[in-house]
């Protein structure tokens, strides 16, 4: 849904060898024509921070927010803030501007939910899914053999992987939740569900060194 509401709001970085997805990215700006305050909201997701990502880091943390949000979508902004300051992927976080805006997210994506043709747009993103999950499963039996054979398997069994088709096909989130490290990408590469994977681990490890040091 989230993913949705950032298409129709001008997100364009979606794998273009994917032919279904320039008719669903239309689909989406359909979905939100007129819809002046939910555009607004997902359309400041864009930052123009990074040439290669102008969505970074916005976009991302919209993905890892939803982890926090319970059935009534309440937010738990002081476990997401904490989150996002452990994985030192960037520092948007301090920003009182991002915290203000992260704030609005439940509501915005509120409104999206209650829209009129979303769950036909959720229909066929879910079916295109289905249609490629036979691969993922194999490429993260890979990813997770990788990891048993410098780190066992006990940590191996904690990957999981949430496929967006959605965003970039270069582009690779995380999200830890308790004993599960959840990899989001367009699809499971070996090396950078890897590379995920031992983001908690490194930040982790510096956190125990001696500043001294």
């Amino acid at each position: 849904t989230i993913w949705i509401a950032l298409l129709g709001s001008g997100y364009h970085l979606y794998d273009k060898r994917l032919p279904w997805l320039e008719a669903f990215s239309q689909n989406c700006c359909s979905l939100l024509h007129g819809q002046e305050a939910i555009s607004a909201f997902f359309a400041q997701a864009r930052t123009d921070e990074v040439a290669v990502n102008p969505w970074w880091p916005r976009a991302s943390c919209l993905s890892r927010a939803s982890f926090l949000l319970n059935e009534s979508l309440h937010l738990d902004l002081e476990g997401y803030l904490a989150f996002e300051a452990r994985s030192a992927a960037h520092q948007a976080w301090r920003d009182p501007d991002f915290v203000q805006w992260i704030e609005r997210f439940p509501s915005a994506l509120s409104q999206v939910l209650q829209l009129d043709g979303l769950h036909a747009l959720l229909a066929q993103f879910q079916s295109e899914t289905a249609k490629r999950l036979p691969d993922f499963q194999k490429d993260l039996e890979k990813a997770a053999s990788v990891i048993s054979r410098f780190d066992g398997s006990e940590h191996a069994r904690r990957l999981a992987f949430m496929p967006n088709l959605l965003q970039a096909p270069q582009l690779t989130d995380y999200v830890q939740q308790e004993t599960r490290l959840i990899v989001i990408a367009n699809q499971p590469d070996l090396a950078s569900m890897v590379h995920e994977w031992l983001h908690p681990i490194g930040k982790e490890q510096l956190s125990k060194l001696d500043p001294a040091e």
